[in-house]
């Protein structure tokens, strides 16, 4: 028996609280200490109560926001009082609600949420509020119940008052939100038109919102246009900011030119257009520094102007036209096609590089699909020629779309062999993206090293050139050619399953010659890729959606709001609020620390070697399980 007492741990001595008596063992005597203890307490919330009202009378159970309590005073309260107490010390102007954000900052975080500062902005019923002041509130003079009232509704603002049911006095008036400017602007309504170009929405999908949500909204057409002229002035000049911080990276990593202030970089260039096709009106394109990985330049470009369009056929001579070409401001910035936008805009940014940031874009990385390195080359920015570097994901789409195209070619068209092109164990989709896919891996695994980037793209033509009566496997290599794999006494038994036939091979071997030319592949010894530029257009897309229409001040604000969220994380959002004017709250940095630490993590488990070949295997299980359950239902012009 002790040993197995042994085996229990020993139970800890529990501290005993000390015994005050209760209701059956206290004497008389007891009871009327308590009552006196309770009396006396009361007395102090009379004489506080009495010390903070402005005129002599009952102690009221409410006050104007002009004195608030402290916390000890609060103390007395009701839960209910507390919560319209701290309703009602809300800041009427945006200085005031810098100032208590600022303050409450200060507090630890450790604190728990009730203890902590209520700030920031909250969905509530309003009857609920309304019914829980009358029942709970009482007028400071004649103690009759108070209600809660609004007088002003502009938008998602609102100004409410206190008024006694006895219509005695008219208690405080407080608004919902801050307010600036002479005419009392609710910020809220900036804010919220903000909130909804993030997400990339406008009035329409607002309006949607507050309708489903019940809440009045009535922001007008005029007003949402002046807050989005005021929300592109902020986005921009937080980017501009944004991009000069990059630029000053960039130059203090980079070496020096002998006798002067400018430094020679590396950088890579794209362009986006508003919609497909390389037909809109607008286009806009970025420049990113390979050193921070961060934008430095944007110009965006339009050749439409909807004001200037909506007068063409209309009468001149008006007064009304001579109104409003006297404010008018053309948006009207490119004359051209709509694919010459970013060679228009490449020329603009290089031109200004030296006077903008003290740099000089000398080596370009661009896609080859617009000419406009050709274009910056000849307008000479630099007294130094510019080098081109080949973009590998651009270089390497090439030889999909090639062999694609040259199937189109043969179609209904019969080989050497007497058969078509494609069809099974033939040139089907899924192999020419496995051919596109070996032939950017063959670049990528032989940086700096010509020769073996040549042999290493013929090795994936002979492979599949390869058969049972003809292996060639000369350039092939041992780690992934399963033939070599095998012992040499075996290889004669050894069976092609995956290769092509030669009439196949001899189809497709002029456009391996044309793609593992020196001159390309020379410029494709860095590795670099424009996969930036493509993560920064998805942005600015996401922000400012395609599906949409879209002015030139709508799209440059997309943008520059885009270039902060690239190049500071989720806290340009908080750049760009600042510049409006609007206070930061607790609630938007703890959202914009959670975003950053979130989209860090996903990259990290995105970028392992497991999560590539997984997503790289569905994909080619996923096609090939299309193009074998293909029945031809859908054809381009077959019905």
């Amino acid at each position: 028996m002790s040993s197995r007492k042994n085996q229990w741990p020993s139970k800890q001595p529990t501290k005993r609280r000390k015994f005050h008596g209760n209701r059956h063992t206290k004497t008389n005597k007891d009871k009327q200490e308590d009552e006196d203890c309770r009396t006396t307490n009361e007395d102090k919330k009379i004489d506080r109560s009495r010390s903070r009202s402005p005129s002599p009378g009952p102690s009221s159970r409410i006050e104007t926001p002009s004195k608030p309590r402290s916390i000890a005073e609060n103390s007395v309260l009701s839960r209910s009082e507390k919560k319209i107490m701290t309703a009602l010390s809300i800041p009427h102007n945006e200085s005031d609600a810098r100032s208590s954000s600022s303050d409450s900052d200060d507090d630890s975080d450790s604190d728990s949420y009730n203890k902590r500062e209520m700030n920031g902005y909250r969905i509530i019923d309003i009857g609920i509020l309304n019914k829980a002041v009358t029942n709970n509130v009482v007028c400071r003079f004649c103690k009759a119940p108070v209600s809660l009232i609004e007088t002003d509704c502009r938008g998602l603002g609102s100004t409410y008052n206190f008024v006694c049911n006895n219509n005695c006095e008219q208690l405080c008036s407080f608004p919902s939100c801050p307010t600036e400017g002479n005419l009392q602007r609710y910020t809220v309504n900036k804010r919220a038109i903000f909130s909804m170009r993030c997400i990339g929405g406008d009035r329409a999908e607002l309006e949607t919102f507050c309708g489903v949500m019940d809440i009045p909204s009535g922001i007008s057409k005029s007003t949402v246009h002046i807050l989005n002229s005021k929300i592109s002035e902020a986005a921009i000049s937080s980017a501009a900011s944004s991009m000069s911080d990059a630029a000053k990276h960039e130059y203090n990593n980079s070496e020096s030119i002998n006798d002067t202030f400018e430094r020679d970089i590396d950088v890579s260039l794209d362009g986006t257009w508003m919609t497909r096709g390389h037909s809109s009106n607008i286009g806009t394109t970025c420049i990113i520094g390979l050193e921070t990985g961060k934008v430095l330049d944007s110009e965006t470009l339009s050749k439409q102007c909807k004001g200037c369009d909506w007068w063409n056929n209309k009468d001149k001579t008006t007064q009304a036209y001579k109104d409003w070409q006297a404010n008018h401001i053309c948006t009207i910035n490119h004359t051209g096609s709509s694919g010459s936008m970013e060679a228009t805009a490449a020329v603009a940014m290089f031109g200004r590089s030296k006077n903008l940031h003290s740099l000089r874009y000398t080596r370009y990385i661009g896609d080859g699909d617009s000419s406009s390195f050709q274009t910056v080359f000849n307008s000479k920015p630099y007294d130094k020629d510019i080098e081109k570097i080949e973009c590998v994901g651009h270089v390497q789409k090439r030889m999909g779309s090639r062999l694609r195209k040259l199937k189109d070619s043969y179609k209904g068209q019969k080989l050497s062999d007497g058969k078509p092109i494609g069809g099974k164990n033939r040139l089907t989709d899924v192999k020419i993206d496995a051919i596109t896919t070996y032939y950017g891996n063959a670049i990528r695994a032989n940086k700096h090293d010509l020769k073996s980037m040549r042999e290493a793209i013929w090795a994936i033509y002979f492979h599949y050139r390869s058969s049972d009566e003809d292996p060639t496997h000369h350039f092939c290599n041992k780690s992934w050619c399963r033939y070599l794999q095998t012992p040499e006494e075996e290889r004669k038994k050894f069976k092609h399953t995956t290769g092509l036939p030669r009439a196949v091979m001899d189809a497709i071997r002029p456009t391996f010659k044309a793609l593992v030319e020196t001159n390309l592949l020379k410029k494709c010894l860095e590795g670099y890729t424009q996969n930036s530029n493509e993560s920064l257009n998805s942005v600015i897309w996401k922000i400012c959606p395609k599906i949409k229409n879209h002015g030139l001040f709508v799209v440059k604000a997309a943008t520059a709001l885009a270039i902060c969220l690239y190049n500071d994380g989720a806290k340009g959002y908080m750049k760009v609020l600042d510049s409006l004017g609007l206070s930061v709250g607790n609630n938007t940095k703890r959202f914009c620390e959670m975003k950053d630490r979130d989209r860090i993590y996903f990259a990290k488990r995105k970028t392992t070697q497991a999560s590539l070949e997984c997503r790289r295997q569905k994909r080619r299980e996923r096609k090939a399980a299309n193009e074998k359950n293909d029945d031809k239902s859908y054809s381009k012009g077959c019905y």
